[in-house]
């Protein structure tokens, strides 16, 4: 015997019949978190795109220092060499001790002493051939303080150095970089 099915289909498309509850979940999205976490991620953005813009950025009529190797300086025959060490002060290539910082300060001999030295060098760089500028390069202690370094900035332009060059370490930890071993040791 044959069945007869009872089934009636009651969509009006004539297809499958849809849950409604999925349509209702899709109309009810939330999406305001979304917006606000993509607005906070524009502002980021923009924030650090207009920092490196002002980073790049050069303004009119300043010319930037440029870096060069102490090698190169100290090679080239027109640089002289002053080492401020917290307890002395070194000229030259030959390492000459002129005292220490606070008889830099004090001291008028001591003082003499240095613009004495450095118009010998000055003048032994002119005087050769070539159109050689004398220039200053200032190796300082990281604990010097700025006073030294300024005082020994304008004797240096006293004693006619065109240039003066200030010395760095490259990297941020100098013991890790010339692998001179640990701070401790």
């Amino acid at each position: 015997m044959k069945k007869i099915s009872n089934r009636v289909n009651r969509s009006a498309s004539g297809g499958p019949r849809k849950s409604r509850d999925k349509i209702d979940k899709v109309k009810n999205l939330n999406i305001t978190s979304l917006v606000d976490i993509l607005t906070i991620l524009l502002v980021f953005l923009i924030k650090n795109i207009s920092v490196d813009t002002l980073r790049l950025t050069v303004p009119e009529n300043m010319d930037l220092p440029s870096t060069v190797y102490t090698e190169d300086l100290e090679s080239s025959g027109q640089a002289v060499v002053i080492k401020l060490y917290t307890d002395q002060i070194l000229v030259g290539a030959e390492n000459i001790r002129v005292g220490s910082l606070d008889s830099f300060l004090n001291d008028a001999k001591v003082r003499r002493e240095m613009l004495s030295f450095m118009n010998e060098q000055t003048h032994l760089i002119t005087s050769q051939e070539g159109d050689l500028k004398p220039l200053l390069l200032i190796q300082a202690d990281t604990r010097i303080q700025c006073r030294y370094i300024t005082d020994v900035v304008a004797l240096g332009a006293t004693a006619g150095f065109t240039s003066i060059y200030f010395s760095s370490v490259k990297g941020e930890d100098p013991i890790a970089t010339y692998g001179i071993g640990d701070k401790g040791a």
